[in-house]
């Protein structure tokens, strides 16, 4: 797990509870911001796990022998 992706998670669970949160739903700017920063957190997320998983494994494969 990279340091950006600890990263981004943090901000999607900190954003998601402020945004269902009861004090903040009088506060629709800050709900609003929250809502805004979930959704990219989650995008930006899921495009480093799509490109985790697209990389090809570093560690070295042993020769084939035929």
């Amino acid at each position: 797990m990279t340091i950006k992706l600890f990263i981004l998670a943090v901000l999607f669970v900190i954003s998601g509870g402020v945004a269902f949160s009861e004090y903040f739903k009088n506060h629709k700017f800050i709900s609003f911001l929250a809502t805004a920063i979930a959704i990219i957190a989650t995008f930006y997320l899921f495009q480093d796990i799509y490109d985790d998983l697209k990389q090809p494994s570093s560690s070295p494969q042993p020769p084939r022998v035929s």
